[in-house]
């Protein structure tokens, strides 16, 4: 049985290759985009701009586990991070 996620990923501008295919399964389960921002910090230096990423899923658990795997397995080492929870209707995001 499926059921909707947050799925939101902030990692910089400089890793962005580690999980560029990782948009690939996002793109097939996506329902909704709710954010997607670059945010530069350091104008010297556009390689450290925050990219926030932020969707809302319909994943089995099977599903969510090897998502979940995927995104640990490319941001370890990182200064990135990504969270992914249950999406509540009545909560912050619906208010979006």
């Amino acid at each position: 049985m499926s059921e909707e996620y947050v799925l939101r990923i902030v990692i910089p501008f400089r890793d962005y290759k580690r999980i560029k295919d990782i948009f690939k399964i996002v793109d097939r389960k996506n329902i909704k985009t709710k954010n997607v921002v670059r945010d530069p910090i350091f104008p010297e230096r556009a390689d450290m701009d925050v990219l926030e990423y932020i969707y809302i899923l319909k994943l089995t658990k099977d599903e969510r586990r090897e998502l979940h795997s995927l995104l640990s397995q490319n941001l370890s080492g990182t200064i990135g991070f990504f969270l992914l929870y249950k999406y509540d209707k009545k909560g912050y995001f619906s208010k979006i």
